[in-house]
């Protein structure tokens, strides 16, 4: 039975006139509320009543979602939450989600498997062979899954499930059947945190490798990809930043470059480091491509990701990414003994928690911290092996 139901109307800005039932939902005792639209107020309420008339036939429950699958739910949840953004004259953005792309591609990998389901049938066990077979499934590179992959394709069907018992298709989405349970659908705390390091014959390799030429042409590309490399290992900015940087945010009197992120809805800049070659390398990038203020500094650049894999496999760093670079510039001024509330600051977080975990432990760092060990334990006559074995 369905509980407590009321009906009203209201006017919107628009002037029209809308019915709203507020019910209760015998499974959830959640408060749910549906809106109706009509041309007059009589027309609102009217259809507002036979929704609820509707819901009290049913048991307190929707029939919106009957018949429908997975490929219609995803069709509307796209339209309302999946939107590429969109900004105001102040960079704040008005609607719309930066990661976009990301979680369209998402949401076409998970109807691969469920788009033809009925949203209704989806249940908490159909979940969990999904997150089997996606775990043990090979990516297009033929390499192992990663939890971190599995757990953005449960948190995409979370979304959007969670929306379906929203717009009334559903009155218990299939995560809530396991019972307490979701926590085995999406395990965030077994995700990987990467740690790599470039060493500097590494950093070296990499740089080579850019620098090639044959028959007189550039093998990899072209200066602005060095000044790329170069800029984002030396000032830590992540690479949508370095996409952003116009000449007009490079200051190279004082030596330092204005970086433009988005978190949420909101704008925000920091200043960051230009070292001595980074200067040089913007310089010399400058000369070659010379513009306007308000000009992006690597506006010709194009295929990052598939030139950077190209890179990293000629010289030797097939598992280095990009954003490695940044975690490297962090862990250099780490070790050098630079504050790491500074580093922080430099590198935009809100915390120095994420700092910390930027700041991955290189060979070079375990080969000091043993030497330390050693050298206290000799002082305090506590020989090693092989010491010991030498000593008459």
């Amino acid at each position: 039975m369905i509980g407590e139901a009321t009906v009203t109307t209201y006017k919107r800005k628009d002037g029209t006139w809308w019915g709203r039932v507020r019910c209760t939902d015998p499974v959830t005792g959640a408060v749910k509320t549906y809106d109706r639209g009509g041309r007059s107020k009589s027309e609102a309420k009217r259809r507002a009543g036979d929704k609820l008339k509707e819901l009290r036939e049913n048991g307190g429950r929707s029939t919106a979602g009957r018949g429908k699958t997975c490929r219609d739910l995803a069709a509307i949840f796209e339209v309302r939450h999946l939107q590429p953004p969109q900004y105001d004259a102040a960079g704040n953005k008005i609607v719309g989600i930066a990661s976009y792309v990301q979680q369209r591609n998402m949401l076409m990998t998970v109807l691969r498997h469920f788009g033809s389901r009925l949203v209704s049938s989806v249940s908490w066990d159909d979940l969990a062979e999904y997150h089997r077979l996606r775990s043990v499934m090979p990516t297009k590179h033929g390499k192992p899954r990663t939890i971190n992959d599995v757990n953005k394709a449960m948190m995409m069907l979370r979304r959007i499930f969670l929306f379906a018992r929203r717009e009334g298709w559903i009155t218990l989405d299939p995560f809530e059947q396991g019972q307490g349970k979701a926590g085995e659908l999406i395990r965030l705390s077994h995700e990987n945190q990467r740690s790599r390091v470039l060493t500097d014959d590494e950093e070296k390799a990499l740089l080579a490798v850019v620098d090639e030429r044959k028959e007189g042409k550039s093998v990899r590309s072209s200066v602005r990809f060095r000044s790329l490399i170069i800029v984002g290992l030396d000032s830590m900015m992540r690479l949508p930043e370095l996409f952003r940087l116009r000449w007009q945010d490079v200051d190279f009197e004082c030596r330092r470059m204005m970086a433009t992120s988005y978190k949420g809805k909101r704008k925000t800049t920091r200043w960051v480091v230009m070292s001595d070659r980074a200067e040089a390398e913007l310089l010399r990038l400058r000369e070659a491509y010379p513009g306007g203020s308000g000009d992006l500094v690597y506006a010709g650049l194009k295929q990052i990701s598939a030139q950077f894999a190209r890179t990293r496999k000629r010289a030797g760093v097939a598992d280095v990414i990009f954003h490695d670079l940044r975690r490297t510039g962090a862990t250099r001024l780490s070790r050098a003994g630079y504050p790491v509330a500074e580093i922080s600051r430099l590198l935009g977080h809100s915390g120095l928690q994420m700092t910390q975990i930027y700041l991955g432990l290189t060979q070079e760092g375990f080969d000091e911290a043993r030497e330390i060990i050693n050298r206290r334990n000799v002082a305090n006559g506590h020989h090693g092996r092989a010491e010991q074995q030498a000593s008459p």
